[in-house]
């Protein structure tokens, strides 16, 4: 038997495989997203039944064979079964999974995207933080991770970081209020943009750059948090292509 090795991550999905097997897909630290046969799984007194339910979060331990790893031990850190309790945030945290899965890479250091994901379940289990907030804020700061954010931080024009005033849609990019004067070029560009004021464009940046252990730990008043969602929502609806299945449920 080849040698063991231990992974630390997150259930994102589970299916079954022949009589007694499932097939899972964990997004993990050491080996980013890692498809994996947990083996005997579905009998009922396994100890693998419940690491392979999706959302489960714990360390898992596997041998890579010829043609696909199998995890043979896990030690369940959280499995969040509070989830189950409430049919909007099922939907909504498969949502999460999902976009993640999508993501993922295989071999790569997915130790960020994992922490997200895992901070993401954990806030989307507090009352006190709006779900459709959640979601958003974790769509966006997973555009970060991916280097696809919009640029946010400085004017394209001239590169200035200060008085940041109108934002590009289309090209996902700032222009500064002196650039703006400046130019004043044409009514068809002024049309091309909107104008974000400066609390919008402090919460934009800080759930784009903020330690993540700080990313939920803000509260918006209802304007302001409003704002921030339609403005994460157009940028998603413009930048992301690809149609999410679970996202129907959640709509």
């Amino acid at each position: 038997m080849a040698d063991k090795f231990f992974m630390h991550g997150m259930v994102l999905s589970s299916v079954p495989i022949g009589e007694n097997d499932r097939r899972v897909v964990l997004l993990t630290q050491e080996r980013g997203k890692v498809s994996a046969f947990f083996r005997g799984a579905r009998r009922a007194k396994s100890e693998l039944s419940a690491a392979s339910n999706a959302f489960t979060f714990g360390m898992f331990e596997g041998f890579e064979g010829r043609n696909s790893i199998t995890v043979v031990g896990a030690e369940i850190s959280q499995s969040f079964d509070e989830i189950t309790r409430d049919i909007e945030r099922v939907y909504m945290g498969y949502y999460f999974l999902e976009v993640a899965d999508y993501y993922a890479q295989e071999n790569l250091d997915e130790t960020e995207r994992l922490n997200l994901l895992y901070i993401t379940i954990k806030a989307l289990n507090n009352s006190e933080i709006p779900d459709e907030l959640v979601r958003r804020i974790y769509e966006l700061r997973t555009m970060g991770i991916n280097g696809e954010y919009p640029n946010v931080f400085s004017c394209a024009e001239c590169g200035e970081s200060d008085h940041l005033r109108f934002y590009d849609r289309e090209n996902c990019i700032m222009i500064c209020e002196e650039c703006m004067n400046k130019n004043d070029k044409k009514s068809s560009k002024k049309n091309g943009l909107i104008s974000i004021n400066d609390d919008l464009l402090y919460v934009i940046q800080y759930v784009i750059s903020a330690p993540l252990n700080k990313l939920y730990s803000f509260k918006l008043e209802s304007n302001l948090q409003n704002r921030f969602i339609d403005f994460v929502q157009d940028y998603i609806q413009k930048n992301v292509m690809h149609i999410f299945k679970t996202e129907k449920f959640i709509i």
